[in-house]
């Protein structure tokens, strides 16, 4: 939920749930992301998001198929 967040720019979401996590102890699995979230470095978080999308897209077998298209956080 919290990569969807980010990827439709509702970072403030990101980081409640992110935060959300936290509180629940789940702090061994911070984010690598997280800092990055709190200072709302958009363009770092977008290299994030295409390295993610395109490593599942590699796995699934679909680059052929696929086209990288802007996510709502970069519009």
């Amino acid at each position: 939920m919290v990569h969807i967040a980010i990827a439709k720019g509702d970072l403030d979401e990101a980081i409640r749930l992110v935060d959300v996590g936290i509180a629940k102890g789940w702090v061994d699995h911070l984010p690598t992301y997280y800092e990055l979230l709190k200072k709302r470095d958009r363009g770092a978080l977008v290299t994030f998001l295409r390295k993610q999308q395109a490593s599942s897209i590699e796995t699934l077998g679909l680059t052929d198929y696929w086209e990288p298209t802007a996510f709502p956080l970069e519009l």
